[in-house]
């Protein structure tokens, strides 16, 4: 406002000194603009920074960004808190970002674009809505059967769902979740006709697969490592395009017989839009060092997540890919958009 004021006069005054007077006065203050606004940018973090997270306390997610805001204060030595706003398929703690002042200080862990796929009417595109600064971590899947079950490996799965159309069952979290579209990408793959079963939580459907209710599980190594050590369920594939660190010995889908099958799913920060680029740059930098700390590397390899930091540009481009490929298994499945 007071810019504008002064060159509102400073046009009123002509050519005259009055005007090069006023004109001095204006350049000066827009000079004083840029110097603090730099000096702002200089002193980023100089308080808290507020991560907030479209899913509820103690999910994987959940467990993988605490471990990285941990590292991300050992580092800027500024405390960067987790923010739970679960709800409405990501649009609650979208919202509140995207409405947030663009100063670096609320950011927001995204990821793949299944809401964008699943719901006709979002006030907000990820990859267009908001800054990208880095992908955080990645993680893939495991189809998981009864332990002691003859169903053993993808191809005894496969045979048996075509010896039986329609009378096995998959089980996974929630309808719409990535697990769940990951069984619906697996049962057009091989081709077969089985019934997917959402279940809410991870024990509720370990608990219908050991009773029998359902044939095999999709869902996270941190979902079922209780599971599988207490010999409840055995893996028989893990969904990525290489073997899962943390579980070697278990083959992926893509060399079991169905080489085109692979799902994972990973997160990524963001800011709102018009968030200083300097700010930007200074967390993908802060991001990347984060990721190779030996703390934070080693806790999130022991949940079966691999660190990756990217580029933003990067994250965009995994975006989009995300976006075309869940669109179609969307299409494919029948699946109305909400």
């Amino acid at each position: 406002m007071v810019l504008t004021n002064l060159w509102n006069r400073t046009r009123a005054f002509g050519n005259g000194a009055g005007r090069a007077t006023i004109g001095a006065a204006l350049a000066l203050l827009m000079g004083m603009a840029a110097q603090n606004a730099a000096q702002a940018a200089s002193t980023y973090p100089d308080k808290p920074v507020h991560i907030v997270l479209p899913y509820g306390p103690g999910g994987v997610s959940d467990v993988e960004l605490r471990i990285i805001a941990q590292g991300l204060t050992e580092l800027t030595k500024q405390q960067f808190l987790i923010d739970n706003r679960p709800g409405a398929g990501g649009v609650v703690a979208g919202t509140t970002v995207m409405n947030a002042a663009p100063d670096g200080y609320t950011l927001l862990m995204d990821g793949n674009s299944i809401p964008e796929v699943l719901f006709k009417s979002m006030p907000f595109h990820e990859a267009k809505d908001f800054i990208q600064i880095s992908q955080l971590a990645g993680f893939q899947f495991l189809i998981a059967s009864k332990y002691g079950s003859p169903i053993k490996t993808i191809k005894e799965l496969i045979a048996a769902a075509k010896a039986h159309p329609g009378k096995l069952n998959f089980g996974t979290i929630t309808a719409g979740s990535t697990s769940n579209l990951a069984a619906l990408l697996f049962r057009s793959t091989a081709g077969i006709k089985v019934a997917i079963v959402p279940f809410r939580t991870t024990p509720e459907m370990i608990s219908a697969l050991v009773r029998g209710d359902i044939d095999v599980a999709f869902d996270t190594y941190i979902g079922l490592k209780g599971a599988m050590a207490g010999k409840l369920v055995s893996a028989i594939a893990t969904t990525g395009r290489s073997r899962s660190p943390v579980l070697p010995n278990v083959p992926t889908v893509m060399e079991s017989g169905l080489p085109t099958y692979h799902v994972t799913s990973w997160n990524a920060l963001a800011a709102p839009q018009h968030t200083p680029s300097s700010v930007v740059d200074f967390l993908n930098k802060e991001v990347r060092k984060a990721m190779v700390l030996p703390e934070v590397k080693t806790k999130l390899l022991k949940l079966g997540m691999e660190p990756k930091a990217s580029s933003p540009a990067e994250v965009i481009a995994h975006m989009n890919s995300d976006l075309k490929k869940w669109s179609a298994v969307v299409k494919e499945a029948g699946i109305k958009r909400q």
